[in-house]
């Protein structure tokens, strides 16, 4: 095979890779604290070390374009949406130590009375414990420092973090709204820079509009990519067979 099908072969995989990222985001549109994924196209250059070999193939890179959502009153009383860059801390199964992070707000409290995510996950306070509501002591408030108030006393406070731009950038995604970084670092607390909305839900601006574009637009890519392969080929066939 020749340069030319390498490099269109390898512009089909890129554009495959950004159509299936763009029908990820069309069916979170809907899914709180969805962060959207954008697909970066380059030459493989700007991706190998070395890039003498087949620097000129064309590569693919997945980022999380992290941005603040749009925020929508929610039926769920224990919902909350975060204003500004934070995150709330959650506990993944196991005594392992390691966090995730999440801005999916729209949580519940399981059979033991912690506060959790949907996936049953526990929310960490500020004290790094595991937050627990009592049911009988009526509804829950929560301040816009994340403060849990149940009949005028204090429960425990939302442990809502931040991350320098270089980390959040590096964030490994742990299902569709969860996330976790790469090494042993450990966020701050926001200190009041993110606001808690309470009785809101965050959810991904123009998401499903935006992958219907990107959609229609991969698959004219990949078309045109179609082509070229056949248009390649049949002038390498021609090729052969003159020169027997």
């Amino acid at each position: 095979m020749n340069e030319s099908l390498y490099i269109a072969a390898s512009g089909m995989t890129a554009v495959q890779r950004m159509l299936d990222s763009a029908t990820h985001n069309t069916v979170n549109a809907q899914t709180p604290g969805y962060q959207k994924h954008q697909m970066v196209l380059k030459n493989f250059g700007a991706f190998l070390k070395d890039a003498g070999k087949r620097g000129d193939l064309i590569g693919s890179q997945e980022i999380i374009a992290f941005e603040q959502g749009e925020l929508r009153n929610s039926d769920n009383p224990l919902a909350v949406a975060l204003e500004g860059d934070g995150f709330l801390v959650v506990k993944p199964p196991g005594e392992t130590g390691e966090v995730y992070y999440t801005r999916n707000g729209d949580l519940t409290v399981n059979g033991a009375g912690e506060l959790t995510t949907r996936a049953g996950y526990p929310i960490m306070s500020s004290t790094e414990k595991v937050i627990k509501i009592d049911p009988t002591l009526g509804p829950v408030t929560i301040n816009e420092s994340g403060e849990i108030m149940q009949k005028g006393k204090s429960k425990a406070r939302l442990q809502v973090v931040d991350f320098p731009k270089e980390y959040r950038d590096s964030l490994i995604a742990k299902g569709e709204t969860l996330f976790r970084t790469k090494d042993t670092f450990r966020p701050s607390l926001t200190e009041g820079a993110t606001l808690v909305r309470h009785g809101m839900l965050e959810y991904p601006r123009s998401a499903g509009v935006k992958g219907l574009i990107n959609m229609i637009m991969a698959n004219k890519n990949y078309e045109a990519m179609q082509k070229a392969i056949r248009s390649l080929d049949s002038v390498n066939e021609n090729m052969l067979r003159n020169s027997q």
